[in-house]
């Protein structure tokens, strides 16, 4: 089996187990693949099994190295961002499945979803908005000058990004 496709069959049995952490690993190996492949115009026919493994290779030594400057940077509050991110991550995921398998297709039939239902619907809306608050708070405005390397950075970008 070719370590692509096996890169995505084991992000679906992550998925599908619950293992978010090893899901979120592999989801940006997933990502780093892609990008390669755009990058060297091979969307189609796809990268070999050696280009993939060098691209393993450069993923885990970057990881290592954020793992490392964010161990040592003594700021507490990133272990709350993480935190609240991947919950609110979480949320988001479940809320949008529920709006696309049965508010959206109500609505679309002409049905009128229950104020409970609604009522529960606007709470998710509301926790997501603390959450997001909160990221701003942890971020101090999601002030790139305080990251601690390109992928924090990157992180900050993206995180403001959703706030937009």
């Amino acid at each position: 089996m070719a370590l692509k496709e096996q890169v995505n069959n084991d992000l679906k049995a992550a998925l599908l187990g619950g293992d978010r952490f090893t899901g979120e690993v592999l989801r940006g190996l997933k990502a780093a693949i892609l990008n390669e492949e755009v990058a060297q115009n091979k969307r189609e026919e796809g990268l070999s099994d050696q280009v993939i493994e060098q691209i393993v290779a450069r993923e885990v030594k970057k990881r290592n190295e954020s793992a490392s400057i964010y161990d040592g940077a003594e700021r507490p509050e990133l272990h709350e961002l993480r935190d609240v991110f991947l919950s609110l991550r979480s949320e988001l995921e479940e809320h949008i499945v529920d709006e696309e398998e049965w508010v959206f297709p109500a609505l679309l039939a002409g049905e009128v979803p229950g104020a409970e239902e609604l009522a529960q619907l606007e709470r998710e809306h509301d926790e997501a908005g603390a959450a997001l608050h909160r990221l701003r708070e942890l971020t101090a405005g999601y002030d790139t000058e305080r990251a601690l390397c390109a992928t924090h950075r990157a992180l900050l970008d993206g995180l403001h990004g959703l706030e937009l």
